[in-house]
Parts: structure tokens; C-alpha cells; sequence
């Protein structure tokens, strides 16, 4: 679905217009709020995003398209780059080094605390870093949020945005609080369903993520992504 499709099945279940003039900023809500419960396979890359580094600090901000799961680094060694090690906060780069004047050939550890990266020790090279990307943010009607499979933008994604309008403005829904209520209840049923699958056998949104997981590596050397 379309930005502009989501937004006309919107306007089949909630009556109040004054809502439309939100709905575009909702939308991308809802994709970022995704994407931050949920490891989506789109916005797993293949390939590493580049962070130079060098001698002269040792925090850095992380790339614009950062959202989060810091899971591979790799330094600039031959042979794709060796390991690097990452820890779960910034205050381990800070017992590695609490003066932050340690240098070597290239960078054995990082940690990332909210949008900065912390390396150990310091060194000049290129980093590359696989992470979670930010969904894209859509800015035209024709566009679709491609890091949600099209086969769930009705089951999962527009269950959400309707409970959140409702949710929200608690009169939009219909006229009475009744009918309201009612509507609220079909959407969080149908929402449930996106998440675990339909009676019909239809597949939630759940199970194909987790057919979609990278496999577990058990020891050996770690090959490239």
C-alpha cells in the first residue's frame, strides 16, 4: 500500500476530517515505532556503512541512517577487516581508557549510548559498521513504507494507526462512545491478528520475522555479511 492508500482506508474508519492534517506524521510515527520493536529484514543492509575515525577523539556521532543494534564492526585491516569488539555502554570504553590517550594501528573496541559512538583505542582509519537503518521517510502519496512487506501495510500497520487516531481523539472514530468502543475492539482484534496470524491460516507478521532471522553462528571465524 501507498502512503495515499493507507490514508484513504483512514478515512473509511475514522469520520472526523480534522484528523487528516495528522495522519502523514502518524504514519511516520508508527514505521519508526516498528522498526524499534521489531528487527525488520529490509533495514538489516548488506553491505556496512563507513565511519572514519581518527587520532584526535575518541566519540563519534553515529551515521544519519542509524536507528539502532549496533551488531558487526569491522576494522580497516586486509581481508575485510578483523572483529571489533562492542560493548553495551559507553562507560566500557571508558574503563578500557579513562583519559582516552591510548593509540594503536586500529580500533579494537566501541560501545554506542544513544546517537554516539565511543571507540577504543584511538586509531585513523574507516570503520565499517553494521546496524538497524531508520526507515526512509516517505514524502509523496505514491510512496510505500517498503520496510514493512506489502503483504502486512493492512494487517499490521494500518490496525496501529487507527488505534492510535482513536486512541488519540477518542471521538473520531464514530458518533456515539459505544460505536467507538466497538471499533476499537475490531481494530485491536485485527491488530492481534497481524502480530500471530489469522484463523483462515493467514501468516502474522511475527512468524515471518522470525523466519526471516539471520542464523546463530556457533564459534569459528565469523565469515563476512
Amino acid at each position: 500500500m501507498t502512503r495515499g492508500e493507507l490514508k484513504e482506508e483512514l478515512r473509511m474508519v475514522i469520520i472526523d476530517t480534522a484528523m487528516q492534517a495528522s495522519w502523514d506524521r502518524l504514519i511516520e510515527e508508527e514505521r519508526l515505532a516498528i522498526a524499534a520493536e521489531y528487527e525488520l529484514p529490509a533495514l538489516r543492509p548488506s553491505a556496512p556503512i563507513s565511519l572514519a575515525v581518527t587520532t584526535a577523539t575518541w566519540l563519534y556521532t553515529m551515521p544519519a541512517s542509524y536507528h539502532k543494534k549496533l551488531f558487526q564492526v569491522r576494522d580497516s585491516d586486509t581481508n575485510g577487516g578483523a572483529l571489533v569488539t562492542i560493548h553495551r555502554d559507553l562507560l566500557e570504553i571508558e574503563r578500557l581508557d579513562p583519559d582516552h590517550n591510548e593509540t594503536q594501528s586500529h580500533v579494537s573496541d566501541v560501545a554506542v549510548e544513544n546517537n554516539s559512538i565511543g571507540v577504543f583505542p584511538l586509531a585513523t582509519e574507516t570503520l565499517s559498521l553494521w546496524y538497524y537503518q531508520r526507515p526512509t521517510t516517505l514524502t509523496a502519496d505514491s510512496q510505500s513504507p517498503t520496510e514493512i512487506p506489502s503483504e502486512f501495510h493492512y494487517s499490521v500497520l494500518l490496525p496501529r494507526l487507527v488505534i492510535r487516531s482513536i486512541l488519540l481523539y477518542p471521538t473520531v472514530g464514530r458518533d456515539s462512545e459505544a460505536i467507538n468502543t466497538r471499533v476499537l475492539d475490531y481494530w485491536r482484534q485485527k491488530s492481534f491478528e497481524g502480530l500471530y496470524g489469522g484463523r483462515t491460516g493467514q501468516i502474522g507478521f511475527l512468524n515471518f520475522l522470525l523466519k526471516n532471522r539471520p542464523p546463530r553462528k556457533h564459534g569459528g571465524r565469523d565469515p563476512l555479511p
